[in-house]
Parts: structure tokens; C-alpha cells; sequence
């Protein structure tokens, strides 16, 4: 039987949000203005806070980014700002253990709420065939136009109980890693659940239910 070994991207596999760092990177090219950036600052440090939802950050990030821009010039954008992160995009504790998950020739799944335009090149640089982000919707121009599918901790664990049944794959087999408390529902619903660098929230339910904490 196959091991499945799960992966969260921003502050996880990633060692920080990776949307949120194309968003600076666009801003250092002048790509988007000061306003936006701030905008996004301001909305990124509300949802922290428990004060913006994370359907609220998603829209307000898609309209000041995206919108209505051409889908191979973001794709483009996006190579340049992989290449320009030189490995340094990464937790190397993290690559280490998906490195050894391959090495296994268990599956590996890359799942994340930062945008699949982001998440897929992130995947194919890392040698992992899956991987689901939020889903932009481009219409017959070729442009960004909608937010069809926003992936958060719930969304992770129905996607994944798709994965497995497709494959005839048990859960208790399963092994993901996360950060963010948000992602309990995936966390709860596997074999083997990993807090990495957790915030407050999910540190406390690791602990009180013995998982195993990585840094």
C-alpha cells in the first residue's frame, strides 16, 4: 500500500507566504504601485489578527494583482520571481523531508491557499506532479477574470479524501505537515499529522494530542 506524504506551502515547505512575497516582488519591480502594496500589508497583518477573512484577503489580493491581467504575463512574473528567490524561498527541514518522501517512492501533494499560478511552478521546480492552489478563472482574452475555487484547511481535506479514493489509498496512511491552525481539518483527518513551527493555536491541540512538532 502507498504512502501519501502531504505538504501546506506558505510557512511550511515555504518559510513564509509566498503570495504575499510575489506581491513584494512585484512592488521592487514597480509592477504594482505603493498603495497596493500597502493595501495588502494592511489586509495581510488583519487576517493575522483574526480581523479579515481569508475570502476577503484572497479578493482583495486577486483585484490589486491579477485582475484583468494577462495570465502568461503573471506566469512570467512568477518564473522571475522563483529564480530570483535562489532556494532561499524554502525551509530546508522541510525539503529534506520531501526529499525523503520521494526517495521512499511515497506520493507527494502539495496543497495551498496561495494561488495555483504560484503553486504549480513551485511544484514542477520541486519535482512534485500534485498540487492544488486557489483557482483563477481567465476568460477568452487570455486574463485573469475570476477567483473560481479558494483552498483552505477544509477545502485541503476534501481534495485529499478525492486523491486517495481515486487511488484506492487509506488515510491512515497518510502523513501532512502544516503550520497554521487553519489546516486542522486536513491534519485531523490523516495517520500521521506534523505541526511545523505552528502558530499559537495549532501548537497547543499538537501538544495536547501528541503530534509531533518540527521546526
Amino acid at each position: 500500500m502507498s504512502n501519501v506524504v502531504v505538504f501546506d506551502l506558505d510557512k511550511t515547505l515555504a518559510r513564509y507566504n509566498v503570495s504575499f512575497a510575489f506581491g513584494n516582488f512585484l512592488y521592487r519591480r514597480r509592477i504594482i504601485s505603493l498603495s497596493c502594496m500597502a493595501t495588502l500589508v494592511m489586509l495581510y497583518v488583519c487576517n493575522k489578527m483574526g480581523l479579515c477573512s481569508i475570502k476577503k484577503l484572497h479578493g482583495a489580493s486577486f483585484r490589486l494583482f491579477v485582475y484583468k491581467k494577462e495570465s502568461v504575463l503573471i506566469q512570467s512574473e512568477v518564473d522571475a520571481f522563483l529564480s530570483a528567490s535562489n532556494g532561499s524561498l524554502f525551509r530546508h527541514t522541510m525539503l529534506e523531508e520531501l526529499r525523503k518522501a520521494k526517495a521512499r517512492g511515497d506520493l507527494v501533494l502539495i496543497q495551498s491557499s496561495s494561488p495555483l499560478c504560484i503553486v504549480k511552478p513551485i511544484a514542477t521546480l520541486l519535482g512534485v506532479e500534485h498540487a492544488i492552489g486557489t483557482q483563477y478563472g481567465i476568460d477568452q482574452d487570455g486574463k485573469f477574470c475570476s477567483i473560481d475555487q479558494i483552498i483552505d484547511g477544509e477545502a485541503k481535506r476534501v481534495h485529499l479524501v478525492q486523491f486517495l479514493e481515486e487511488r484506492g489509498l487509506l488515510s491512515k496512511n497518510v502523513t501532512a505537515y502544516s503550520d497554521s491552525i487553519v489546516d486542522l481539518p486536513l491534519l485531523e483527518s490523516v495517520g500521521t499529522p506534523v505541526a511545523v513551527c505552528p502558530d499559537s493555536s495549532l501548537k497547543k491541540i499538537a501538544r495536547k494530542r501528541k503530534w509531533r512538532i518540527a521546526v
